[in-house]
């Protein structure tokens, strides 16, 4: 059944038509196809650029001397790293010699010594020290002069013990 076949004439305009060529299909496909060659071609000379770059950097670059492809030691203190044993799991040396080191170090806190000699200065241990500073105080600074009447220290900041000058009204 056709449009034209309606029983309805009020339907039908016969001023109003299609248009017979609406998009250039074959200009668009053209455009679409050059597009893609350009593209690749453009493409095709970037990789041939970076070749010749990649190329021109290697000539530049001086060779390696054998002694210098050694990787640097590190900077002291060298830590141990776990490496495996043959037929065991990981190496328990680096854990026992933190075990060793941890309980010397525990010795000096526990025990009396000197630190030096020369000035008298020696190690006690924490429990005997904090039964010391009960007894005897904590020590504390020597009492400063009072600022002078015409100056005054600055209250609730900290001045390094400088003095701010008061402004009398």
């Amino acid at each position: 059944m056709r449009s034209t076949d309606v029983d309805a004439p009020e339907l039908d305009n016969s001023d109003v038509r299609h248009e017979y060529s609406d998009v250039p299909v074959r200009a668009i496909l053209g455009f679409g196809l050059g597009l893609v060659v350009v593209s690749a071609l453009i493409s095709f000379l970037l990789w041939l650029l970076f070749g010749y770059f990649d190329a021109e950097a290697k000539r530049e670059d001086p060779r390696p001397r054998p002694l210098a492809r050694q990787a640097p030691s590190p900077p002291p203190p060298r830590l141990q790293a776990l490496t495996p044993p043959e037929g065991r799991g990981f190496d328990a040396a680096p854990h026992d010699e933190l075990i060793r080191f941890l309980e010397s170090e525990e010795n000096l806190l526990e025990s009396y010594g000197w630190v030096d000699r020369g000035t008298g200065t020696v190690r006690i241990p924490i429990e005997r020290a904090m039964d010391v500073l009960v007894q005897r105080g904590v020590p504390t600074r020597p009492h400063a002069s009072p600022p002078s009447p015409n100056r005054g220290g600055a209250v609730g900041e900290s001045n390094s013990g400088r003095t701010v000058g008061v402004v009398k009204p």
